[in-house]
């Protein structure tokens, strides 16, 4: 019998609304026009998987600034909604914006990136729980750190939609 899988996002979208959840799910039915925050969340978080997987210290604000505008670019072309608070060009400033600020956060943070056994960073992992013998739950660790004071680490990042202070 083939397992059912099941995720954080699957079972948010079945207690929100089970006929959208089985047209997403199930019948992979997919919108013609793209929410901008996804593709916004999207694009930024490769930027992040990216320079953590290249090695932090070894990328500019610069290179960062540039490869959002890469992953952001595409985006121009596709049907994509976007709300009152901005459009392509401004959340392609707000992006590199961001993006610039992303080897000096990490410096800041103090963390270090931890490697599996073979030696590869710990980076956008599949964890895999089976709750029972045809259900596995399946998560996804964005990276596993240790902290400063020697303590491991699991940080899961978000791009929040809503307005925060600077100094956030």
């Amino acid at each position: 019998m083939k397992p059912f899988y099941s995720s954080p996002s699957r079972s948010l979208a079945f207690d929100n609304c089970p006929r959208a959840y089985f047209l997403q799910y199930e019948a992979k039915a997919r919108p013609s026009i793209s929410n901008h925050a996804l593709l916004f969340g999207e694009a930024y978080d490769e930027v992040w998987n990216w320079f953590l997987l290249r090695g932090p210290g070894l990328t500019s604000p610069q290179e960062a600034e540039e490869a959002f505008e890469a992953k952001w670019a595409p985006v121009e072309q596709q049907s994509v909604r976007f709300s009152s608070r901005g459009n392509w060009a401004d959340l392609l400033k707000i992006g590199t914006a961001l993006s610039h600020q992303i080897p000096a956060a990490w410096d800041a943070s103090g963390y270090e990136l931890l490697k599996d056994r073979n030696g590869l960073p710990m980076v956008q992992r599949d964890l895999l729980v089976r709750l029972a013998p045809d259900h596995i739950h399946r998560m996804k660790i964005d990276l596993v750190v240790r902290t400063r004071d020697g303590r491991i680490g699991v940080v899961d990042n978000k791009t929040a939609a809503a307005a925060t202070a600077e100094h956030f």
